[in-house]
């Protein structure tokens, strides 16, 4: 319970909208993703893993915790996030599991 009202403290009045720029972001994750092999479909959870992912990078965000190693932590979606971030002027958040949280 400490933690989950730390956690609300820490995110009280600080939602992130979606917008047409981070859909943008997140399709072009999704085209490099399946250029390097990825294999997952654009409407499965990787489009929401994709959409989070950009969502940090234009916000500028520090860290995104997961626990989904087979979509957000796979080589070819990091693949994915570093190469087009790099090519849209954006910095990668450092992806992180829930056990380094802990």
């Amino acid at each position: 319970m400490l933690l989950l009202e730390l956690y609300d403290n820490l995110t009280e009045e600080r939602m992130l909208q979606d917008s047409l720029r981070i859909e943008q972001i997140a399709r072009k994750y999704y085209e490099n993703y399946r250029k390097n092999c990825g294999m997952y479909g654009w409407d499965t959870s990787i489009r929401i893993d994709f959409m989070i992912v950009a969502c940090a990078s234009f916000h500028g965000l520090d860290i995104v915790y997961s626990a989904d190693n087979k979509t957000l932590h796979s080589k070819p979606a990091m693949k994915s996030y570093n190469e087009i971030n790099l090519s849209e002027d954006l910095r990668t958040p450092n992806l992180l599991t829930y056990e380094d949280l802990l």
